[in-house]
């Protein structure tokens, strides 16, 4: 079972663009990113700083058993059953 890290991973290349990880490594597969103090629950939250999400990422947690994660403030780090 896929289980989410609780904080977000960022990418070093251009600013404010979030990965989902687990055990710090991006889903999507990308290397280049650091981690980030923003919690998980923010995943797709969009502020005056226009973040952006990756959407590979999404896809594959998507595959694994979460549902859309989209603005999901209650989002869990297991995915359902």
């Amino acid at each position: 079972m896929m289980i989410l890290d609780d904080t977000l991973r960022e990418g070093v290349v251009g600013y404010w663009h979030y990965h989902l990880a687990v055990d710090g490594k991006p889903l999507c597969g990308n290397k280049d990113t650091m981690a980030s103090g923003s919690p998980l629950n923010t995943w797709g939250l969009r502020g005056h700083l226009k973040e952006t999400y990756c959407k590979e990422c999404e896809k594959v947690a998507i595959e694994n058993g979460f549902k859309s994660l989209e603005n999901s403030s209650e989002l869990s780090t297991e995915p359902e059953e």
